[in-house]
């Protein structure tokens, strides 16, 4: 994927306006290792990830 993609131009303050499928997805996206998707979440950690730990995980990705 080109750096010109959008998924690169998203900041800190974007993530705040998106939604918990939205920031899902570009979790996904940005660490394809990553347990993020629901059946994966319930799977390895018995539920799904909310909408504030997924914040705070793209938030901790995006700031390092």
């Amino acid at each position: 994927m080109s750096k010109s993609h959008y998924m690169y131009a998203i900041e800190s303050s974007d993530l705040l306006t998106m939604s918990r499928e939205s920031l899902i997805e570009w979790l996904c996206w940005n660490d394809r290792n990553g347990c993020y998707r629901d059946e994966q979440s319930i799977a390895e950690m018995g539920e799904i990830m909310t909408y504030n730990e997924a914040l705070e995980v793209a938030l901790e990705q995006i700031n390092g």
